[in-house]
């Protein structure tokens, strides 16, 4: 292998991979311990023990003593040799005479056989190390915008890389021909980029091949019962929205349900009041589910905070209770309809469980009373209300409500009124 630019490119590209990742990491510390120290000042956090803020500023709060970076780059070393590995057999494959060192290991990969297919090999670890190294980009990318970027974050990607580039080669050895799975033309190489790009792909395939091992098996037809709610059912979430808190991980309601307000405004670039109203919304549908959040909202009760004042707080009513029950009854009934529709059963199905009926007891008002209470009685849901209150104390009890109409002795100044003008009148309310 020579010193060409062809072989320096891999060099710089896998090390200054990790160099601007810890680069962007120290700028995003700054950022957001910015934003953290403006909202302790603003809504004064830090007279009170708020341990959602807690947590941010333990995350963010800078540390003159921690010099983390020598230590992100040595332990990215293997992550750089591993990659500038890949890439110098992807960039074999675009040269003519290839390169020594991707024969190197093509020819290791034929260990046993003729040695004729030292060309497929390559090419087939260059697909997987395309995959590879297309995911660790992806994944450190997603550290860094969590701050979570760290040499165990180097350390997984470059054993993924290896893993997969293992696998695949064991995989084509035992199999030549393929994958049933695989269109016939792609054959291995749409294999080899999957492998590498998705984590443990290779391996489960391999293991579920091997159908005489005793391993614990999955039932896979749950999942059609356990479906993830999407975020686009939270009002003001579209699909460019769901990008950036995918970023995040958050990839469906329960996850956003469970998330930190403040963490979510100082690493995202959305708004307090607008973390929290989604964050409402999103415990509401948890909660009830998705079609009762869809019909609730309906009835103008859009946030967990809407429903415990429909039904635990002074001035709920019993109507408005049994309202919302026959509401939520209503919507399960629908969903298990749904569901069943969805799901035609086989003569060697287990059977489905009834759709949701009217209880056999009839409910009373304190029954339903208590039943809203133990659904909001929830760790989540009381983090959100004492930053909800937290900040309505800040703006101020005054403006918890909009203040009466004039009356009939309110003295109302027309507006242009100056010297020479008449002096106010009293006016009465119309």
């Amino acid at each position: 292998m020579g010193w060409g630019y062809d072989a320096l490119l891999p060099l710089v590209i896998a090390f200054g991979i990790p160099a601007i990742l810890i680069f962007i990491r120290s700028s995003v510390r700054q950022k957001r311990a910015g934003i953290a120290d403006e909202i302790k000042k603003g809504f004064g956090f830090n007279n009170e023990a708020t341990p959602s803020f807690e947590f941010v500023e333990a995350k963010y709060a800078p540390d003159t003593k921690d010099h983390v970076w020598p230590r992100l780059f040595v332990s990215s070393i293997p992550f750089c040799l591993v990659a500038m590995l890949g890439l110098e057999i992807i960039f074999s494959l675009a040269r003519k005479e290839g390169s020594s060192l991707a024969n190197w290991i093509a020819a290791s990969a034929l260990l046993g056989t003729n040695g004729e297919k030292v060309g497929e090999v390559t090419a087939l670890l260059g697909f997987v190390f395309a995959g590879g190294i297309l995911f660790s980009l992806g994944y450190l990318m997603r550290a860094v915008t969590n701050f979570e970027l760290g040499p165990l974050s180097f350390l997984r990607a470059t054993t993924h890389m290896l893993m997969a580039a293992v696998t695949v080669v064991v995989l084509w050895r035992a199999m030549p021909a393929g994958p049933g799975w695989i269109p016939t033309g792609t054959l291995w190489f749409l294999a080899a980029f999957l492998f590498g790009f998705f984590p443990d792909l290779g391996l489960r395939y391999a293991i579920s091949r091997t159908t005489w091992l005793p391993l614990k098996g999955e039932r896979t037809e749950l999942l059609d019962r356990v479906r993830g709610t999407p975020l686009e059912v939270i009002d003001g979430i579209d699909a460019w929205t769901r990008f950036r808190l995918d970023e995040m991980m958050i990839m469906d309601v329960q996850n956003l349900a469970t998330a930190n307000p403040i963490m979510l405004y100082v690493e995202t670039p959305f708004g307090l009041y607008e973390c929290i109203d989604w964050i409402a919304q999103a415990q509401l549908c948890i909660i009830v589910g998705p079609h009762a959040f869809l019909a609730l909202r309906q009835h103008n009760i859009r946030t967990i905070f809407d429903l415990e004042r429909a039904t635990v707080r002074d001035g709920a009513t019993p109507n408005l209770r049994a309202m919302i029950a026959d509401t939520l009854e209503q919507s399960a009934r629908e969903e298990a309809a749904a569901l069943k529709k969805a799901a035609p059963r086989t003569a060697g199905d287990t059977p489905e469980p009834p759709p949701a009926a009217k209880p056999s007891v009839a409910l009373t008002d304190d029954d339903r009373k208590h039943l809203f209470e133990m659904m909001l009685d929830d760790l989540h849901v009381h983090r959100l209300r004492q930053i909800w209150e937290l900040v309505a104390a800040k703006l101020g009890e005054p403006y918890r409500r909009l203040r009466p109409l004039p009356g009939p002795d309110t003295v109302r100044v027309e507006v242009g009124a100056g010297a020479g003008q008449e002096a106010p009148t009293r006016i009465a309310a119309q």
